[in-house]
Order: structure tokens, then sequence, then C-alpha cells
């Protein structure tokens, strides 16, 4: 999927290796952990998460999928690739 959304032409498509390889970036995806399953601070919003992807075109992979939900309330203008495996679900 990142290779074909790079041939599509979108440049910066975030992916785990980029939050693994970035300290900040791996501290704002905890304190998004922390908000959002321990109820430590306030669930991220647009703002906050331009702090992590706002730079890129294009999202995949964890941990962005663990947000999905709140990442497309805060974009509602992008495109959803749905690459979930079971239909009956």
């Amino acid at each position: 999927m990142f290779t074909a959304l790079q041939k599509l032409g979108y440049r910066d498509v975030y992916h785990m290796f980029r939050a693994i390889k970035n300290t900040k970036d791996f501290d704002l995806w905890n304190e998004a952990v922390d908000a959002k399953w321990y109820g430590k601070g306030e669930p991220y919003e647009r703002a906050d998460w331009d702090q992590l992807l706002g730079d890129c075109m294009a999202a995949l992979g964890f941990p962005c999928a663990a947000f999905a939900p709140e990442l497309i309330a805060s974009y509602p203008e992008a495109k959803v690739i749905l690459t979930h495996r079971n239909p009956e679900a």
C-alpha cells in the first residue's frame, strides 16, 4: 500500500517506521493512546493530529489505524481506503 500510494503521487506517506524513527512523534502517539484508552488528557483533535500528520499526504498502518475513527472525524475531506479482510464484520 505504501508503494502504491507513492506511485499515485502521494508524498510523505506516514507509516509506523516514521513514528519509530522520530522520538517527538513517538511521544505524541503515546499521548494520544493515553487519552483514548486511559482517560489521561484530552482526546486528539485536528490541531493535535496536524502535529503528527500535517505534512503528510497519506497515512497507513499502525499506529494510524488504531485511530481511524478519530482521523476520519478530524479530516472529513480525506479519502479512505478500507482494507479490512473480513467482509462479514
